[in-house]
């Protein structure tokens, strides 16, 4: 059972189910109970939002107990007992076995963002299953739930375990793939003008979170905004750490403009709205340290005795100026949700 449970896990595409017609919609009904009358009322071709590791596993676990079932048949024990063993039984596969492999899947190497969305999702869904496998062990033991010391599923902390587990692999391969496009900036901090336009790289950069946040759509809420929120505050920490890096000694008006040009891309990105749920510039704040601080270095370079170069600010001399707010932008709706 361990070895099949993996193999069902690592083989999975991690992806929507599609079905063209009736035939294929009901059949994949009859092996994993979801209830959605949108979905039922949209057109084919349809996806279900799950993947195939979903109905597999739920399918898996059943076949568990039916075969603890058959097992306790020579045991010689009253429904009780039989239900309760089923019980303990159930929970230590989904508490041991299948937990480890999932743990194992969502740590890997090669799993990526698009898969470890997908799991969220997945572990929602098998979570919700949960209370049909209660109903399930009860129709075939003939004990009724509510019976004194009846043995509860922890089905429920198995599949939320793994959800937090993935949601936290997003966030951190979400900074380490911002990290490899930072590798690729290249700031010539005394340059006589500015090309124009945002950096390159930060174009790539905010290109792949915007489309990286698309995928997000399917995900809770809160998940979403929290791993844009880290997003822009790890975005905005490693550009303040180029402009204050020790070997910054003397910066021009032209590579000042740069450097405020890809700020200003940044705060457009934030205040775009990536994913839904914001109050107001909640997420623009994330950049406020950094406009801050080019701030300070635009007072220097604008003094009557600078010349084309101002040194770097030392220490935190910046702090003493006083929050500015970014540029006022579309605000969103009120009555969404802030984190």
């Amino acid at each position: 059972m361990l070895f099949f449970n993996r193999y069902i896990l690592e083989l999975d595409n991690y992806s929507p189910i599609p079905v063209c017609n009736d035939e294929e919609f009901f059949k994949m009904m009859a092996q994993f109970p979801f209830q959605d009358p949108d979905l039922e009322n949209q057109p084919f071709p349809k996806k279900f939002p799950f993947s195939e590791f979903v109905p597999k596993v739920y399918s898996q676990i059943k076949e568990f107990i039916y075969a603890c079932l058959k097992f306790s048949e020579d045991l010689h024990l009253s429904s009780t007992e039989v239900d309760d063993m089923i019980r303990k039984s159930t929970n230590l596969l989904m508490t041991r076995t299948l937990s480890n492999c999932l743990q194992n899947v969502i740590k890997k190497q090669h799993v990526g963002l698009t898969e470890l969305v997908q799991i969220i999702i997945n572990t929602t869904h098998l979570e919700g299953s949960c209370k049909f496998l209660e109903e399930f062990i009860t129709n075939i033991t003939n004990v009724p739930p509510d019976t004194v010391h009846a043995t509860k599923l922890y089905g429920t902390a198995t599949f939320k375990d793994a959800r937090h587990a993935a949601e936290e692999e997003i966030y951190t391969k979400l900074n380490q793939k911002i990290d490899q496009f930072l590798q690729l900036a290249d700031y010539d901090w005394m340059r006589g003008e500015s090309n124009g336009h945002a950096s390159d790289y930060l174009l790539d950069l905010i290109a792949f979170l915007r489309s990286t946040f698309a995928v997000f759509t399917h995900l809770p809420g809160k998940v979403a905004q929290t791993a844009c929120m880290s997003a822009c505050k790890h975005l905005s920490t490693s550009l303040l750490q180029f402009l204050l890096d020790t070997d910054v000694k003397q910066v021009t008006m032209g590579a000042l403009k740069q450097f405020n040009m890809d700020i200003k891309e940044c705060e457009h990105f934030a205040s775009s709205g990536p994913v839904p749920g914001f109050q107001g510039d909640t997420l623009q704040l994330a950049f406020i340290d950094l406009r801050q601080v080019s701030l300070c270095f635009k007072c220097r370079l604008s003094q009557p005795r600078t010349s084309l170069t101002a040194r770097r600010p030392m220490g935190c001399q910046w702090m003493r100026y006083s929050l500015k707010r970014p540029s006022p932008v579309p605000r969103h709706d009120k009555s969404q949700p802030g984190i």
